[in-house]
């Protein structure tokens, strides 16, 4: 054979053979992302919702077909069954009169026809006839006339056709409805009957798999119609910060909690209940639609993401972690800043939009936070925007502590507060998990025992006023209980409220003078306290403070403040000078002072490190500023900007701020440092529920970017109403009065509800402005018979006008500071007097109660009616006091617009309404009086 003449540069067979090899490769990676793409995470849980919501169609379809009467279901369809027999019996006729029904149908088409191209000319030949007659064109009118003269018999001839068409159409049509009417009334029971199993088996087989459903899920082809395909929500105005580049926010969350928004799936298994409260969160009507607002807004995580760990599920705990590492194969996004918030911290995001409320609906768990925050004084050491400062400070005023307790009180309660009062508010400073070696010990002895000589040498002493009469304890303790100093405090066994400190162990605090004079006029001591008036006589004031003192806690007593040694305070100064001038100045400095001045600059120097003046006034500190950082975008700190130090703590936000929560000096753990280096947060003893919230408060302290539509803006009313809920919630009032939705303390705790403070629901439009400002500027008797009284609390003009305002707002009231006039007739008045007495009104509005008559049935005294209450309040209340005040004793009088008494103004309730109240406008002492007479000799009679 003669060789190839013609060279080639490749071999065919290799190339054969590769060629298939490359195609084998292909091919089998065609096969790799077919199979990738149909086990996609979001595809799986799809498939397995619809399997899910399969099964609980089934449950319903099996529980509605036991619903169903199976003997009526087989009559009916043996009845439809015959009825179909009969009906093609009658086939042919059935048939014929179609057939004839059909040619009516023809004719009348054709006649119609006619009938519109007539009515058109017609129509063309009026509008021209108008416009020539407009003219007084006489030729042309006449000739548009007669042409629509003509026309007209035509048209009614053809009109007059067409309804005969239309009747024997109908007739026909009635014929044909007679022969098979039986049998579609058969038709409508049987699907009347079988209606929700016909709809539960229609959703079964949409949700049930097939050859064609898993043909258009393949890829190529999944752009026709597929089952499976990702869901998303786009947030109009809402941005993602992508490497610097703001892309739109969207949220695939959907694609997998695919009940979400569904209601039926409450106890379904995770991705696929239903959110919690769909009337708040998520449901169509609720003020967070999820087409609005989305999911990442409140839960945060990567919205664009569709898989379970790449959207950055963050677990509630290291339990959860790991049954996530194990199910989901999840691991942490280290990289992705907006981690997902972990559901019990989700409340966090509510104020993104919320802001300006003191507190949030249905986010109760971020109010409680935010409520220890204030209560606790986060504030005095951190600024936190939209949280008060200045006049709000959660401690005592110390500026004349000398004249309260003695020195060495102070020096064992800074030893720890607790030993003293479990309950208090004062959180440990000293002996801490830092500073607990023997050295620091020693040093914070030092500390401790400078800062009770500074408060007591810069104190200034205040005049005390000793009691002029013998207290009464056992007295003191019924005064206690029945007065209102309960609504803020408890004391020992008698459980009350906690916005004040429980006064336990003031017998071995303050001194009996101190104390007389401060239940006499808090203000004399301390200008600025919360702590109102309760205008005590001097024998109250005497009995309350003889029970007060009589508890004493000799345990607290019985501890001798430490030994503290003079090299330890000079250390302690010289660390502090030298923080401020060289070593040669601090000695030569120091060489100058005396023992006592050492120990009083230790002191000073104590204060302002560990930031006192942030709680308590403390002369030499006026200006002082806050020792801690700002918190006000806490939330959104870098998690490397949290030192971690040489903890093993999860590295997360929410772990770093529990950990500062229950115990700030953690972090030093390990660490080498001077004692004025280490952490210096106090210890507040929070318990994990504290922590808890306070984490859930801290994170949600964040910067975030949210369009003025999407926010919760507080118009100029419920500005006002915020201001207000400010000082309701500082001074307590619902330590005494149900109001704004909360239940107040004492009424909770009152036997007989009558003898409880009053409920103040509809203030705002039940009484006058001018008689509420001056009313709580100078609390007045209304209700006689009360023990509890309304304190005074010196409030200022605005702080009182604030509040007016807080109660009209409230009720969407207007407030006027007018007195309210009431023009009546002699006839009205007479009438309103008939009535009142026939009704026995002043059985319950007596000014002076009558002993015996519970609580419960005494009602408030009239004769200030009048100056107190509202003219349009009066008629709306007397027609259903239950409407206004659900569980009033106020009798219904008017039930259903209707009078008991018919012989004044011929029964018209609402004419003898107003004349009740017109009447209670001209309600004098005196006329109180007579009426009262006119009752007992009445009853006497």
């Amino acid at each position: 054979m003669p060789p190839d003449k013609s060279p080639k540069l490749y071999d065919l067979k290799k190339t054969a053979f590769w060629f298939f090899v490359a195609s084998f490769v292909l091919l089998l990676s065609l096969a790799g992302m077919i199979l990738q793409d149909s086990t996609r995470e979001w595809k799986v849980w799809q498939k397995k919702f619809m399997a899910y919501k399969r099964e609980k169609i089934q449950a319903q379809l099996e529980t509605a077909k036991k619903a169903m009467d199976a003997k009526q279901l087989e009559t009916l369809k043996a009845e439809l069954a015959q009825a179909d027999k009969d009906a093609a019996a009658k086939r042919g006729e059935i048939k014929a009169l179609e057939k004839e029904r059909d040619k009516i149908n023809l004719d009348y088409t054709v006649a119609n026809k006619q009938y519109q191209t007539l009515k058109q000319y017609q129509d063309s030949n009026r509008y021209f006839y108008e416009e020539v007659k407009k003219h007084n064109e006489e030729k042309e009118t006449e000739h548009y006339d007669k042409m629509l003269k003509d026309r007209e018999p035509k048209i009614a001839e053809l009109k007059k056709k067409l309804e005969g068409f239309e009747a024997q159409r109908d007739e026909k049509q009635a014929a044909i409805d007679a022969l098979l009417e039986h049998e579609k009334k058969l038709q409508k029971d049987v699907s009347k009957m079988t209606k929700d199993v016909d709809q539960f088996q229609q959703q079964i087989k949409k949700l049930s798999p097939s050859l064609v459903k898993n043909i258009l899920n393949a890829p190529m082809l999944d752009f026709i119609a597929p089952s499976l395909q990702i869901q998303q929500i786009v947030v109009s105005h809402l941005y993602d910060d992508y490497y610097f580049q703001k892309v739109p926010k969207v949220d695939r969350c959907v694609s997998c909690h695919l009940g979400i928004d569904q209601k039926g799936f409450e106890d379904a298994p995770q991705p696929f209940r239903t959110h919690p409260n769909l009337d708040l969160y998520l449901g169509q009507n609720s003020p967070h639609p999820m087409e609005t607002i989305g999911c990442t807004i409140c839960h945060g995580g990567s919205g664009h993401s569709a898989n379970f760990t790449t959207s950055a599920h963050t677990p509630q705990n290291e339990d959860q972690a790991k049954a996530w590492k194990k199910k989901y194969h999840w691991h942490e996004m280290h990289h992705w800043a907006d981690k997902m918030l972990p559901l019990n911290h989700v409340q966090a995001s509510c104020t993104k939009c919320h802001q300006g409320e003191l507190a949030i609906p249905g986010a109760d768990k971020l109010n409680e936070g935010r409520r220890l925050a204030q209560t606790n004084g986060c504030y005095a050491c951190h600024k936190v925007d939209n949280m008060q400062h200045g006049e709000w400070k959660v401690g005592p005023n110390l500026t004349h502590i000398q004249s309260k307790v003695e020195s060495d009180w102070i020096v064992r309660w800074l030893q720890n507060p607790k030993e003293f009062r479990a309950s208090t508010k004062m959180p440990r400073i000293f002996h801490l998990s830092n500073t607990s070696d023997k050295e620091s010990v020693e040093k914070s002895n030092a500390a401790i025992a400078g800062i009770a000589a500074y408060l007591t040498k810069n104190s200034d002493p205040v005049d005390l006023t000793p009691p002029p009469v013998q207290g009464d304890a056992e007295n003191g303790k019924k005064i206690f209980q029945e007065v209102g100093c309960m609504g803020c405090h408890s004391k020992g066994e008698i459980k009350g409220g906690e916005h004040g400190p429980e006064l336990v162990g003031l017998g071995s605090k303050v001194k009996a003078d101190w104390l007389y004079t401060w239940l006499k006029n808090p203000k004399h001591y301390w200008p600025d306290t919360r702590m109102p008036n309760l205008r005590l006589s001097d024998q109250e004031a005497a009995d309350l403070t003889a029970f007060l003192l009589a508890d004493k806690n000799e345990k607290f007593e019985g501890i001798t403040p430490p030994r503290v040694s003079p090299e330890v305070v000079d250390t302690l100064a010289m660390a502090f000078m030298t923080g401020r001038m060289r070593q040669q100045e601090a000695r030569a400095s120091l060489d100058k002072m005396s023992a006592e001045e050492k120990l009083e600059y230790v002191g000073k120097q104590s204060i302002s490190h560990q930031g006192c003046m942030g709680c308590h006034d403390i002369k030499g500190f006026e200006d002082a500023k806050r020792i801690g950082t700002d918190l006000t975008e806490e939330g959104s700190k870098e998690i490397k900007k949290l030192d971690f130090a040489l903890s093993d703590l999860p590295h997360t936000r929410e772990a770093w701020f529990f950990q500062k929560m229950k115990d700030p000096r953690f972090f030093d753990q390990g660490k080498v440092k001077t004692y004025h280096e280490k952490l210096r947060m106090p210890n507040f003893d929070f318990t994990d529920e504290q922590a808890d919230a306070l984490t859930t408060f801290l994170l949600s302290l964040q910067k975030a970017y949210i369009p003025m539509d999407m926010k919760k803006n507080l118009d100029l009313n419920e500005k006002k109403v915020e201001e207000g809920r400010l000082i309701v919630a500082r001074f307590n009032c619902n330590g005494c009065h149900t109001l704004d939705g909360k239940d107040g303390l004492l009424r909770t705790l009152a036997e007989d509800p009558g003898n409880a403070p009053p409920i103040l629901k509809g203030e705002g439009k039940k009484v006058q402005g001018e008689w509420l400002y001056h009313f709580i500027q100078n609390p007045t008797t209304i209700r006689p018979w009360l023990k509890y009284r309304m304190p005074t609390f010196g409030f200022d003009e605005a702080k009182l006008n604030t509040l007016v305002e807080y109660f009209h707002n409230l009720d969407k009231a207007q407030i006027s500071y007018k007195s309210e006039a009431v023009e009546s007739t002699p006839e009205k008045i007479d009438a309103g007097r008939q009535l009142f007495t026939t009704l026995q009104c002043i059985k319950c509005h007596k000014s002076n109660p009558e002993p015996g008559l519970t609580a419960s049935f005494l009602a408030p005294d009239l004769t200030m009616a009048k100056h107190r209450l509202q003219a349009d309040w009066v008629p709306e209340w007397l027609k259903d006091p239950q409407a206004l005040l659900e569980g009033t004793m106020m009798p219904t009088f008017f039930a259903d617009g209707q009078s008991p008494i018919p012989n004044i103004f011929e029964g018209d309730a609402v004419k003898q309404i107003e004349a009740i109240r017109d009447y209670l406008w001209q309600f004098t002492p005196e006329e109180a009086q007579k009426v009262t007479q006119a009752a007992a000799a009445a009853s006497q009679g």
